[in-house]
């Protein structure tokens, strides 16, 4: 908990941590959006099979490490603090993107994905360290609004991403548009080093004016003695969330993934004029980007009514139950297609909201115990949100 006259730069400290996975959300999906210039780019280098392998793999060596890395990071973001654990992921994340595009400029596909693995290093664990950040300076009341401004931004980076990524390749290059995104990747590390001061000066009055030097001594022997099996004390209210966590991802990702392309060769490619481009319905469904109810707005707005007083299970069923009926409507016409990804989209981003309230609510009440109780339930706050995150990269 802040002490009160730090209480003033809680707004510099959201937008910073909104910053830190910009980049990341913005570079994921660089190969998505600049397929088609990609496709070009290696047409003289590689055969199309041998280039779809290669793209396919983009993505997939990306979500093996962080199927376990969550894992880990949580438990170091525990131990160590989350703000070097995020200048450490927001700068693999650079290195990363920056091996990705060295590759792309020599048309070398192998060093491109050893690019994505260093970027996928730091890909997710930024997302478990930022959870845990938002915990330290934003109390229970907050916390959902916080989260909400969050997911606005990391899809605004999305967004961004698929709407400027294609033209910068078409006014300059592909390769420019790929170091484009190096450059992105650079704000978050720079919102990351920003942080790493603001945050241990607040530590450091923690310590100096609300803690005593007997509780200052328990908490670096807890933080010694954390480790993965903890996991053994959570509750069971706290793996029903994980477990609906990676179920619900089961059947979003596979439908994210195939979506774009079905609707673009069913319904929009039948007859395709010159002009045409990726967009229309088939930029909807990936990665919650609907430009009819952007979820980069409306996510500001839906995460302060889920911090007020009401059962969280609520706006959960709400929206699987929206979900559901959006995946059972698969009909040809354009507005039954729109309006229901539009409603799947917000109400997955509820759903996410909500999700992670309820595994902090479950840290602050007991439900995930604390080693000791002199520590603060802040403290395995990480290590709570890196275990569906792992377990949401196994599937995929």
């Amino acid at each position: 908990m802040l002490v009160p006259h730090e209480t003033h730069i809680k707004p510099l400290v959201l937008l910073l941590t909104s910053l830190l996975n910009f980049g990341g959300c913005y570079c994921y999906d660089n190969p998505s959006a600049l397929k088609s210039q990609l496709t070009q780019h290696f047409s003289g280098s590689v055969s199309k099979e041998d280039f779809e392998m290669y793209f396919n793999l983009l993505y997939s060596v990306y979500s093996v490490p962080n199927m376990v890395l969550p894992l880990f990071g949580g438990v170091l973001t525990d131990k160590f603090g989350p703000r070097y654990v995020l200048v450490a992921t927001t700068s693999l994340m650079l290195l990363g993107q920056i091996v990705f595009a060295t590759g792309n400029s020599l048309q070398n596909l192998p060093i491109m994905l050893g690019g994505r693995v260093i970027f996928g290093l730091g890909g997710e664990t930024v997302s478990v360290a930022q959870s845990a950040l938002l915990a330290v300076w934003f109390p229970a009341s907050e916390l959902a609004f916080a989260n909400g401004v969050i997911l606005s931004v990391m899809r605004l980076g999305t967004t961004v991403n698929n709407h400027v990524s294609p033209k910068v390749a078409q006014a300059s290059s592909v390769s420019t548009a790929v170091w484009v995104g190096a450059g992105v990747c650079a704000v978050s590390v720079m919102a990351s080093l920003l942080l790493l001061p603001i945050d241990a000066r607040a530590e450091q009055q923690i310590h100096d004016d609300v803690l005593t030097d007997q509780e200052n001594d328990q908490e670096l022997q807890v933080k010694a003695n954390l480790g993965l099996r903890d996991a053994a004390t959570f509750s069971v209210s706290f793996w029903l969330i994980a477990a609906m966590y990676v179920l619900l991802y089961s059947i979003v990702g596979p439908f994210n993934n195939i979506a774009a392309g079905v609707y673009m060769e069913r319904d929009y490619f039948q007859a395709p004029p010159l002009e045409c481009q990726r967009c229309g319905v088939g930029a909807l469904v990936n990665d919650l980007r609907c430009v009819l109810s952007p979820p980069s707005v409306v996510s500001i707005h839906c995460g302060s009514p889920i911090d007020n007083p009401m059962p969280p299970i609520s706006p959960v069923c709400i929206s699987l139950a929206s979900i559901v009926v959006h995946l059972s409507r698969d009909q040809p016409i354009q507005l039954l297609q729109v309006a229901p990804l539009c409603r799947r989209n917000r109400n997955q981003l509820r759903r996410g909201w909500v999700e992670r309230r309820s595994i902090h609510a479950l840290v602050l009440h007991g439900q995930v115990p604390r080693p000791s109780p002199s520590r603060h339930p802040v403290d395995v706050c990480a290590a709570s949100h890196g275990r569906p995150r792992a377990a949401v990269w196994v599937l995929y």
